[in-house]
């Protein structure tokens, strides 16, 4: 665009004309705070974002973008109109912009009636004259997410092709595994999967409106009822956490991980949350049944559990682990959503050598390098009664070794080692 300037100096009025665009006025504190795409009616209709102000000054849309463009090129770039200072969002003020603010569905949110804004792609969309347009200023198609998985990204307008230089972006969510291409938050922070989800009919909505943990935007949003142009519905919710597990491998057959699943405090809905396995260094498949599935909590209940099969052996190894996650937490904030399962070897380590002289015994086996061992002895293998030898034993390679200095006058003493890390 044009910036007019109007010169008053000594010799008369002057107009000077420079090429090029308007300093872009601060949209610090301009946060996407609702994101509305799992809709009950048709995928376009009711979606909309939210735009809260959640700073101490007021920000201007002027020349910001607002776009579901996560690189191809072919999805629609939507720029606010003004020349610098025509739209200004107050501290605190909310902002809804709508795919299309049609009202004919009959399905809530009526964005006919609650839009701000709507994205306008030209001939053929919806047009609603009462509600003024986002130009679509680059791509090909409407502002229309994708409820498997889609990024909304806002951005200070300076960059308008896609992908969105990273550096011009103020703000952005992925939902529903969708990508994380685009929407660094923060300094050397990325917004990665597993991203927010929510159910049909409900938003994914900051909470509070606004909060911002300058990590990953996933991470502040919450599945909620749909609130457009008014404060999310951020009633205290109890945290869904997982406790870690450990089992002891067994020989044959299987045994149980079991993990525990706890709210902090009684929720008066029924809270439901979906659980998977990963792999560590344990293997799935082989060294434990990978398990899925979907945990509910009736009002009432703090705690479930969950149990995930174990395949004993006879084979010599190091501990072995692997993950168990939750995701999709509904009437619930995730809290430690990550626990470990740690499946204990416990087969014997082989002894491979046992030197002595007539007041102590050195004794060598096979260990596993940063694991921490007990040797212990028995007079007699009948009936036997086992005694420590000296302090645990850390290895540092793939044999370990510990001194008995106890043997004088003994005639016969039998030894095993034990894991005890």
């Amino acid at each position: 665009m044009w910036t007019f300037v109007l010169r008053i100096g000594k010799r008369g009025l002057g107009l000077l004309v420079v090429l090029g665009f308007l300093p872009r006025i601060s949209a610090a504190g301009l946060k996407i705070n609702e994101v509305y795409f799992h809709t009950e009616g048709p995928q376009a209709p009711n979606q909309y974002v939210e735009l809260y102000n959640e700073g101490t000054n007021t920000v201007y849309l002027d020349g910001l973008i607002l776009t579901d463009e996560a690189g191809t090129g072919i999805e629609g770039i939507f720029r606010f109109p003004g020349s610098g200072t025509d739209d200004p969002v107050a501290p605190g003020e909310f902002v809804v912009i709508a795919a299309d603010a049609d009202s004919s569905d009959g399905i809530a949110p009526d964005m006919g009636v609650l839009a701000d804004w709507e994205c306008y792609a030209g001939a053929g969309d919806f047009d609603n004259p009462a509600v003024p347009n986002l130009i679509l200023v680059s791509g090909q198609l409407d502002f229309s997410l994708y409820p498997g998985g889609d990024n909304v990204i806002l951005a200070d307008g300076s960059d308008t092709s896609a992908p969105i230089d990273a550096s011009t972006i103020i703000d952005g969510v992925n939902f529903a595994g969708g990508g994380g291409e685009l929407a660094p938050l923060a300094p050397g922070a990325g917004d990665h999967d597993p991203s927010v989800s929510a159910p049909t009919g409900k938003s994914i909505n900051r909470c509070p409106d606004g909060w911002d943990n300058d990590y990953s935007s996933s991470a502040d949003f919450f599945s909620r009822d749909f609130t457009p142009g008014l404060t999310n519905d951020c009633d205290v919710q109890s945290v869904l956490s997982v406790d870690d597990a450990t089992v002891v491998e067994g020989d044959s057959s299987s045994t149980s991980a079991v993990f525990r699943l706890y709210l902090s405090e009684s929720a008066t809905a029924t809270v439901s949350v979906e659980y998977s396995t990963s792999p560590g260094t344990a293997s799935s498949g082989a060294d434990y049944a990978p398990a899925s599935g979907t945990v509910y909590f009736p009002p009432g209940l703090t705690e479930q559990t969950v149990s995930v099969a174990v395949f004993g052996d006879t084979n010599r190894e190091d501990h072995e682990t692997f993950y168990f996650q939750l995701s999709n937490a509904v009437n619930a904030v995730l809290g430690d959503n990550l626990a470990l399962g740690t499946i204990r070897d416990d087969d014997g380590f082989l002894i491979i050598s046992i030197s002595a002289c007539e007041t102590q015994a050195w004794i060598t086996w096979e260990s596993w390098s940063g694991g921490t061992y007990r040797l212990e002895y028995s007079p007699q293998l009948s009936n036997p009664v086992w005694n420590v030898v000296g302090g645990p034993v850390t290895a540092t390679g793939s044999t370990a070794s510990a001194q008995d200095a106890t043997i004088s006058n003994i005639e016969r003493r039998f030894y095993r080692v034990l894991r005890t890390d």
